[in-house]
C-alpha cells in the first residue's frame, strides 16, 4: 500500500546536492522496507539499513527531515511527511493528516516543499547541526 507515493515522497525528501542527502540516498537504495503500518489518518514505513552511517562533522546523528507536505483539494498542508534518521541511518517515514480527517487517495496528493517549489537546503542544514 502507498508504494508509488512512498517512492515519490522519498525522492523529494532526499533531493539535494549535499553530502548528507547523498549518503541518505545511498542508504535508501540499499534499504529494505521491513513493515508498513497504515491507518485512516496516515502511515508509518520502517526501514532496515546496512549502509554506512552518516559521518559528517558537526551534524547530529539523530534528526528528521520534514519540509515536505501534500496539498489535497486546495488545502495546503493537508498531509505531511517526516523522515526520521536515528543513529545516522534511515529509520522511519511517517505520513500523517493535518487539517483533514481521513487519509486521501494517494493520487489526489500534490507534493510541495514548505518553502515552495524550490527546496531551502540551508534551513535543513541548520536544523541538523549539533548545538
Amino acid at each position: 500500500m502507498h508504494e508509488s507515493l512512498i517512492l515519490n515522497v522519498m525522492e523529494k525528501l532526499l533531493y539535494g546536492d549535499i553530502q548528507i542527502l547523498e549518503i541518505l540516498r545511498s542508504q535508501y537504495r540499499d534499504s529494505k522496507i521491513i513493515n508498513v503500518e497504515c491507518s485512516n489518518v496516515g502511515f508509518f514505513v520502517n526501514f532496515e539499513v546496512d549502509s554506512n552511517k552518516i559521518d559528517v562533522d558537526g551534524i547530529a546523528t539523530d534528526f528528521n527531515i520534514g519540509d515536505l507536505y501534500g496539498t489535497v483539494d486546495g488545502i495546503q498542508g493537508a498531509v505531511g511527511f517526516i523522515l526520521f534518521v536515528i543513529d545516522g541511518k534511515l529509520s522511519m517515514l511517517e505520513g500523517y493528516t493535518n487539517g483533514i480527517d481521513v487519509w486521501p487517495d494517494d493520487e489526489d496528493i500534490y507534493l510541495i516543499y514548505d518553502s515552495g517549489f524550490d527546496r531551502n537546503i540551508e534551513v535543513l542544514e541548520k536544523q541538523w547541526k549539533i548545538k
